[in-house]
């Protein structure tokens, strides 16, 4: 009889663990796209800063008369500018709190498999990651994701000002290479 008891409260163990660790794949699922979305190369975006910046004054300072269109595309230009230059910071926090959400996640699988813990503790700490990584996929929605968003409508302008502004010297560079 108590070679069934045991069999029972092991596979019973075997299942539970099971469970808790499916719970814990779907966390680290989220926080895979949450990384994804967070895989960006900061140093390239201060290298933009740098040359809308540079674009920018030349816009103002040219004598070149340029179409309105372009004109309004410039606000829209210094409005993507600002952002990119107010994105570090929510950048910076998303990074270390999906770093810090990541090794959690880690340490909560190893407790699992090693069976540290009972199912009660584990929903404990499961529901405790759960909510920071909601939190943080909420936060990157409301900081990270618009200047994602934008990465087209910046490319579109920056060919438009680059054209623009270089145009012409493009053309020579081209006419002398003939």
């Amino acid at each position: 009889m108590s070679f069934l008891l045991s069999a029972c409260s092991s596979s019973d163990k075997d299942f539970i663990i099971k469970k808790e660790l499916e719970m814990l794949d779907t966390l680290e699922s989220r926080l895979a796209v949450v990384e994804q979305k967070l895989d960006i190369d900061y140093p390239e975006i201060k290298e933009r800063i740098e040359e809308m910046s540079i674009d920018i004054m030349k816009m103002r300072t040219t004598e070149k008369t340029f179409p309105m269109d372009l004109s309004s595309k410039m606000m829209v230009y210094s409005k993507i500018k600002e952002e990119y230059e107010n994105f570090y910071e929510p950048f910076k926090y998303a990074k270390e709190e999906s770093s810090d959400l990541k090794v959690q996640l880690i340490t909560l699988r190893e407790s699992v498999l090693k069976q540290e813990f009972g199912k009660e503790k584990f929903k404990e700490y499961y529901n405790n990651e759960k909510m920071a990584l909601s939190k943080l996929e909420d936060y990157i929605s409301k900081y990270i994701q618009p200047v994602l968003d934008m990465e087209m409508e910046y490319r579109r302008i920056q060919k438009r000002i680059d054209d623009f502004l270089y145009g012409d010297e493009i053309e020579a560079i081209k006419q002398n290479g003939k």
